[in-house]
């Protein structure tokens, strides 16, 4: 994660071309508006152009990895290194935390729910076996938010008293509009130390549970949702979405 601030501090300082930003000698690659997002690799800025790859990342930039692609940034060696170490390589520790989460997380979660499916307990990974290999089609992204203008915090809160929500005010900005990620699962980690309480605004629809014996089989329950606070967050909380 530390590795990752410097990166997109050096990216976000740097000056967009076509296809690539610069910052003195740093080429950097970038996503363009005519890249297939499903399949992109490179740096985004924040807004809502096509520059950055949807209007699910207006207050968000960051670097996207598809299909086992990876590309390297060249950080500074003085100044702000957080990285604590020699081996300084931005391409390096990416390949290591998608590692991390791959093989460490989402394979093992895969595996979990291909057992619980009673899918070919003979192989140990069924998605991988009948659907290909997984680190060569997945998709994942380092973010970070990017705090709104002043105008923008008038316009939230202005649309928030028009929706209803007399309580709308500067500090419930809306960083990330609902949305349903096109996968098949999802691993979310925050980069905060350890383990905390609460989501840091990360939410997940949940089935209301019928409030009655009676009520178990009725078609309106099955339909009610509310949505729920993700309990914890941090460096050692994965927390996992399964199905889109």
């Amino acid at each position: 994660f530390a590795t990752a601030r410097d990166a997109l501090d050096v990216a976000a300082a740097s000056t967009v071309g076509e296809g690539t930003c610069r910052q003195q000698n740093v080429v950097i690659k970038t996503i363009g508006p005519k890249d297939d997002s499903a399949h992109a690799t490179g740096y985004h800025r924040a807004g809502s152009d096509g520059g950055s790859m949807s209007r699910y990342n207006s207050h968000r930039e960051g670097f996207v990895f598809s299909d086992g692609e990876t590309f390297d940034i060249e950080l500074p060696r003085t100044g702000r290194n957080t990285s604590g170490s020699d081996d300084y390589s931005f391409q390096q520790r990416m390949e290591q935390m998608f590692a991390s989460m791959h093989d460490g997380i989402a394979t093992n979660v895969l595996s979990a729910i291909a057992r619980n499916l009673g899918l070919a307990e003979d192989k140990l990974n069924w998605f991988e076996s009948d659907m290909g290999p997984t680190d060569a089609s997945s998709q994942w992204h380092v973010k970070r938010y990017v705090v709104p203008t002043l105008d923008e915090l008038k316009s939230n809160e202005s649309e928030g008293k028009d929706e209803g929500n007399d309580e709308a005010n500067e500090d419930e900005f809306q960083w990330l509009p609902v949305h349903t990620d096109p996968s098949l699962i999802s691993v979310v980690l925050h980069d905060v130390p350890g383990k905390q309480d609460g989501g840091m605004g990360l939410q997940y629809q949940a089935p209301v549970p019928p409030s009655t014996v009676e009520d178990e089989n009725a078609t309106n329950d099955k339909k009610l949702k509310i949505w729920k606070d993700v309990p914890h967050h941090g460096h050692a909380v994965a927390t996992v979405f399964v199905g889109s």
